[in-house]
Parts: C-alpha cells; structure tokens; sequence
C-alpha cells in the first residue's frame, strides 16, 4: 500500500519470502512467537529469507537455532501451557504403537523443516505467479473479475477456497510450469522394472516434475501459461500422475493443502487491491538450486486497483 502510493517498486521475490515465513512462524509459535524474536524483520529465522546459499555454512548456522525452539518447549512444558499452533500438535503427538510422544532432537527437526520448507516453497510459487500474472493481462483480468465478485473470504475454512475456481487454476498453472521442487528423490526397497531396466534394491531414483509438466505427451503447447488446462472437465481426463507439483504417494508433501490455503487467501487479500508490473523490460530467467527460483529478485511496480 505504502509503494504504491508512493510510487516505488517493492522487491516482490524478498517481500514473498518475508510474507512467507512470517505465517509459517505464526503458524508454528502463535503468540510465543513475540517473546521468542523482537522484531520479526530482524530476527534469527529470517536468515532463511536473506540466505539463497544451502551450503554446510548455512545448515551451521540454521541448527542454531534449534535452541531457541528447544527453549520454548521447556517453557511451555514448565508453565503448562496450552497453544493452538503447530508446535502445540507435534508436542501432544503420541506413536499410535508405543505412545510415545516424540524426543526433543526429533521435534526440533520437524519444526525446523516446518520452517524451511514452509517458507521457500510457498514463497517461490507466489514470486512466479505475480510475475505470470504481470506478464498476461487478459488472464489477470478474469481473475481480478472473480475476486471482486467473490469479495474478501476473511478466516474461511478451507472448503470456502471453492469460491475462487479460477485463482486456483491459475496457481495451479504457475505450479506446473514453475514447481518449486523442481527435482524429487526416491529410493527403491525391492527389485522393481522401471522404462525398460531393472532396478536393484537400493537403487536411488531422480524424477523431475518440471520437465514431466512440460512433456509435450500430456499437455500441449507446454509451454504457454494457459489456467485453462486445469478447469474441471480438463483436470477428470488428465492422467493424474502427470501433474505432481507437491509429488503423489504415501510420500507426497506434507504441507500440500498448508501450502495452498495460504496462497489462495494471498491472493485473495492482494488481488483485489492491487497489480504489480515489472521494473523493467529485461526477461527473466530461472535457475534450479534445492528449489526451483528466479536467478535474480524480482522488482515490481505497485498499482492500486
């Protein structure tokens, strides 16, 4: 709102990565949140969105903070305390075999990757669907039509999210040809035949969801930005293994429908207010590191709608 009055450009990929993190911190610490950090734009976590590098340096330092977490169990348990958060459901969770609840060093793992991948992800999907959206006017215009029919969804559950049939096509349009986890890992417990070769037990096996999103076999002219593809009667003929962008299985990710409630009501407080436009004319261009990105920030131009 302040950019656009004042007419400057927002860095959207480091605003994204912001916005992000600060709803999977909420998210996970609710109100503990605010003893836990000061300010939440300066703050131990937000190394996560300043840092792109995922060298050893950066996992040094990300393990940190697993005392800050270690902490705030400790306190919580101390005080007996009661939250309705993440960090609540993981402590409370008990093995369905042994009634166990998890040891610390596990539920300090879990709420790390929460926040790591909770918070790259997500922001890589919004940053690529701003720009897709900035760069086909007639495709935001009819998603712009139907959020101001719709209006603003407020806390809705997230059956509510059917309200918006053609912002979700479009996310879903940005996650196939842009998935975040543009590469997955897999490895063979038996002997198994895969295109062809037989594959020993052990063996680990790479799959890539960007290119199967572009297989010219499944979905032509794969390479135009069409929401389209995904309305109803395209989506119940598709072969549903050709559109993994949250991967398919018993292992499929864990934070799918986390993920896309929050860029939905995203897209639904912004839309309706505003469009960004591109700083400048220059193409941009992809690279793929753990998560799929922009090589570079992107700079937008903030217009009230």
């Amino acid at each position: 709102q302040q950019a656009a009055a004042r007419e400057r450009m927002i860095n959207l990929t480091r605003s994204a990565s912001e916005f992000t993190l600060n709803v999977m911190l909420r998210s996970i610490f609710s109100e503990d949140l605010d003893a836990l950090v000061a300010d939440l734009h300066d703050n131990p976590f937000m190394m996560v969105a300043d840092e792109s590098r995922r060298d050893p340096l950066f996992a040094y330092r990300f393990r940190q903070l697993g005392k800050l977490v270690r902490d705030l169990v400790k306190r919580r348990r101390s005080a007996g305390m009661h939250r309705a958060d993440l960090l609540q459901i993981l402590m409370e969770a008990r093995d369905p075999d042994t009634g166990r609840g998890m040891e610390e060093r596990q539920l300090v793992d879990e709420i790390l990757t929460l926040v790591v991948a909770g918070d790259e992800t997500t922001a890589s999907t919004m940053n690529s669907s701003w720009w897709l959206l900035s760069q086909h006017p007639e495709i935001e215009a009819r998603l712009h039509a139907e959020q101001a029919r719709e209006g603003d969804l407020g806390p809705v559950e997230y059956a509510g999210l059917r309200r918006l049939p053609y912002t979700r096509q479009v996310l879903d349009e940005a996650l196939r040809l842009y998935p975040a986890g543009w590469a997955l890992s897999r490895r063979s417990i038996g002997p198994d035949r895969l295109g062809g070769y037989e594959l020993p037990p052990g063996t680990d096996v790479v799959l890539s969801p960007y290119v199967i999103h572009r297989h010219p076999d499944y979905w032509p002219d794969a390479e135009r930005f069409d929401p389209e593809r995904f309305a109803a009667a395209a989506s119940t003929a598709r072969e549903r293994r050709t559109y993994i962008p949250f991967a398919v299985g018993p292992r499929h990710c864990i934070g799918e429908y986390f993920a896309i409630y929050e860029m939905m009501l995203h897209l639904n407080g912004a839309t309706r207010r505003f469009r960004l436009r591109p700083a400048n004319d220059e193409p941009v261009s992809w690279e793929a590191r753990i998560n799929l990105r922009t090589a570079s920030d992107l700079h937008m131009r903030v217009e009230t709608r």
